[in-house]
């Protein structure tokens, strides 16, 4: 079976914080920083919306839930403010030589009431290079799509999440390429302590840590059974790279029930503890350390995109910088791809000085920042050297530091 593709850039308009449109070209390693309340967490977020709705679930439009993540409610969850009756997505998509460029149009189902409204698909297209593409838009009477490119395609019946549908309920001959989907990993900020000290096993086919981190535990006692044993080495080599502490995987019996156990000791101590009673930096980070060293060894069926937010939370900054390390590392090695919602300079000004040293291309790294202070919400990108410097800084960004001296400074007396 043909691996899934791969996603390039994602674009919209009118979506969540966004009034205006906006665009974002994917690098190997893209960060994203801004305000709080900005809109970066609904940026991020989008491909795994737009991952699961190309899975075409029953419902048209993004969906409310995945994976046990809120996304939205109504159609009023997804537009900006709420009030407006649309929004505009659109993604390029690619997988070896094929590339395939996808707009959608997504309205306010007239089915479903005004209080209540529900997603309807307004208008959708989908291009192959430069073949025609396949075009569908709603009637003027509201009653059925039309199709205007190729001549005699069918108009589809409806549209399960962002793929339309025949009426014997298959995917519409335009959309049978997107039926390979996309492979979106997602580590959401909210990461709790992986596992007790022992738990039951439970089967997990998949090696995903889950957005809460829930699975660690479970996806470790996989590594321990897995054929790539430097899988689960380079899980351990990270954890003490970071947090200079020695993890222990073990796999343990109490009678019928087997499960895995984890613990942990600082480098050169002699006892080992439970994850929790070492800091919450630790517990925080374990998931990210396993989700990235899984990519880094192309475990997965096909290079991830991940979508991590907030990796330095609970960290010290010097962790947060070999954090850092750990993730550019990670892509590279893995040839896949990440998009990164920080709040951390520290982790900004690793990548920034791996770029200066030769250790990452500029062109591996793209920096977005998510602009709320004008009249509406931008996406910018700034534009990074091979010296790892970036000339159209936004003013007033990571420079706290620098004021506060100065403020010491002049409450010193000093000129």
């Amino acid at each position: 079976m043909p691996s899934p593709f791969t996603l390039k850039e994602i674009r919209g308009a009118n979506y969540k914080a966004f009034e205006g449109s906006f665009g974002v070209r994917l690098a190997p390693l893209t960060l994203v920083f801004g305000r709080n309340g900005s809109g970066k967490t609904a940026l991020v977020r989008l491909p795994l919306a737009i991952a699961e709705a190309l899975s075409g679930p029953d419902a048209p439009g993004l969906p409310a839930r995945v994976r046990n993540l809120a996304l939205g409610n109504t159609l009023a969850s997804f537009v900006h403010g709420g009030a407006a009756d649309r929004y505009e997505l659109g993604a390029v998509l690619e997988r070896g030589d094929r590339r395939l460029d996808f707009d959608v149009s997504v309205m306010k189902d007239p089915k479903t009431s005004t209080r209540l409204p529900g997603q309807w698909i307004e208008r959708w297209s989908l291009q192959e290079g430069s073949e025609p593409a396949w075009r569908f838009a709603w009637s003027r009477d509201r009653k059925s799509y039309e199709t205007e490119l190729p001549e005699g395609s069918p108009p589809p019946t409806r549209f399960r999440g962002l793929i339309p549908t025949l009426p014997d309920g298959a995917r519409h001959p335009a959309a049978r390429e997107l039926g390979l989907g996309l492979h979106v990993v997602h580590l959401g900020a909210a990461r709790g302590i992986p596992g007790e000290d022992f738990a039951p096993e439970q089967p997990n086919v998949v090696l995903d840590v889950e957005s809460d981190g829930a699975a660690t535990r479970r996806v470790l006692g996989m590594l321990k059974q897995h054929p790539r044993p430097e899988i689960l080495a380079s899980v351990i080599d990270s954890v003490r790279e970071c947090f200079d502490v020695d993890l222990r995987v073990e796999e343990v019996a109490q009678g019928a029930i087997q499960g895995t156990a984890l613990s942990a000791k600082p480098c050169g101590r002699a006892s080992h503890h439970p994850l929790a009673e070492l800091g919450t930096g630790l517990a925080h980070a374990l998931p990210l350390l396993v989700q990235y060293a899984i990519a880094a060894h192309g475990a997965d069926e096909s290079p991830p995109l991940i979508l991590c937010e907030e990796p330095e939370a609970h960290a010290h900054p010097q962790v947060q910088a070999r954090l850092a390390d750990v993730v550019w590392r990670s892509v590279i090695a893995g040839r896949c791809s990440t998009i990164v919602e920080t709040h951390s300079e520290t982790f900004v000004l690793r990548i920034r000085r791996r770029v200066a040293e030769g250790a990452l291309r500029p062109q591996d790294v793209a920096l977005y920042w998510v602009d709320d202070e004008a009249a509406t919400t931008e996406v910018r990108r700034l534009h990074i050297d091979e010296r790892g410097h970036i000339e159209d800084w936004p003013e007033g960004w990571f420079d706290t530091a620098v004021h506060e001296v100065r403020a010491i400074h002049r409450a010193m007396g000093a000129p």
